[in-house]
């Protein structure tokens, strides 16, 4: 998923005719993050910095994941979390995490029970 997104970005930058260090100045961040995103090399980031480079390119985030595997709900999950100010996007992170995390060993334990197997 990465990897597309780099590639969207590196599109949108090379169509508007801007250099790394453009779009790095633009967007607040340094050219070697640029680069290892367009690269797709990047590790986890923040959304934050993600949103930056989407504003310096004219984009929402959700544009930057266009084309990917993700599926719409995701997206659309993704764009109006970044649309909060920074300090909700932190607690309504956490708690779609915790929400995921009980489903997930709510779904682990309902497995096991059907497999014969009691924890």
């Amino acid at each position: 998923m990465i990897e597309t997104v780099g590639k969207n970005i590196r599109a949108h930058r090379t169509a508007q005719k801007m250099t790394i260090a453009e779009l790095a100045e633009k967007a607040g961040v340094s050219d070697s993050f640029i680069s290892r995103l367009e690269l797709g090399t990047v590790g986890d980031t923040h959304v934050s910095k993600l949103t930056s480079v989407a504003d310096a390119l004219g984009l929402t985030v959700g544009e930057l994941f266009s084309n990917t595997n993700v599926n719409p709900y995701t997206v659309k999950l993704i764009s109006k979390l970044t649309s909060l100010p920074p300090e909700k996007q932190i607690v309504v992170s956490k708690r779609i995490l915790d929400l995921l995390n009980m489903l997930m060993v709510k779904n682990s334990r309902s497995q096991n029970i059907g497999n014969g197997i009691c924890m």
